[in-house]
């Protein structure tokens, strides 16, 4: 299952809006497959992690617009769905890779 969401991007002060694949697949995989797929980063690790470290140098930022998203709660390893009180749209800040 490929997930796609809307995002503004910024490239020389230009913005757009598109689709894009939800995830970030490492360029260490020799196959483009979601399975290697990573959506979460921590913000203060963003700029060493491996993973993240390229698209950080690069600014290539976005904003994601969605109405949800899911996080492993650490205590229970629990799925929990996190979004605004009524399931309205709202910004999350992103990374992309060309």
């Amino acid at each position: 299952l490929t997930v796609c969401v809307p995002v503004v991007t910024s490239v020389e002060s230009k913005r757009t809006k598109e689709w894009m694949r939800r995830g970030l697949i490492p360029s260490s995989a020799k196959v483009a497959k979601m399975s290697f797929s990573t959506f979460n980063a921590r913000p203060d690790t963003v700029a060493s992690k491996p993973r993240f470290r390229s698209a950080w140098k690069a600014r290539r930022r976005c904003l994601a617009i969605s109405d949800g998203s899911y996080e492993w709660r650490k205590t229970d390893k629990q799925l929990c769905a996190v979004s605004l009180g009524n399931w309205q749209p709202m910004l999350m800040a992103g990374l992309w890779k060309e």
